[in-house]
């Protein structure tokens, strides 16, 4: 969707039109696209692996040493800090964190934006941006098998 300010309407559109709810989410390409549209950092969500990164952390023997058990290979943390602004530490927190990406796992900020909803953006995710330019019919419409078509010829 290149209009994010039409989300709105094509949820609505959609839950009406199929007689269920739709929540559309936004999917942002880049750190920067994610924190022009976020005011505050909420928390980071990510698995920390036990590996010649993480090694010399006391992370893995702290979590082992509790439980008597032999050290993990894997530890999921999710860290909330509140609301940091992004312009008040909260980039650079996501700069850190990106900097340091060997040492973990399915890494996923958590931010919120100027309504107070939660987004979010997935270091893992390979997001490609495709632009297709179908043409419209005498009402203005898109041929579904043309722009079906497009799609697939860009994504071959």
């Amino acid at each position: 969707m290149s209009d994010f300010n039409k989300k709105g309407f094509v949820e609505q559109y959609l839950s009406d039109t199929l007689q269920k709810e739709f929540k559309i989410n936004n999917i942002y390409t880049s750190v920067d696209d994610f924190c022009k549209n976020i005011k505050a950092i909420r928390g980071f969500q990510y698995t920390q692996v036990d590996n010649v990164f993480s090694r010399g952390g006391t992370l893995f023997s702290q979590v082992g040493n509790i439980w008597g058990q032999d050290l993990p290979s894997k530890v999921q943390l999710k860290i909330s800090y509140g609301d940091i602004p992004v312009h008040g530490g909260g980039r650079a927190l996501i700069d850190r964190v990106y900097r340091h990406r060997e040492e973990f796992e399915d890494v996923i900020v958590i931010g919120c934006d100027d309504c107070g909803i939660e987004q979010t953006f997935d270091f893992s995710s390979v997001l490609k941006h495709l632009v297709i330019q179908p043409t419209k019919d005498e009402n203005e419409h898109f041929n579904p098998t043309e722009v079906r078509d497009l799609l697939l010829s860009n994504l071959r």
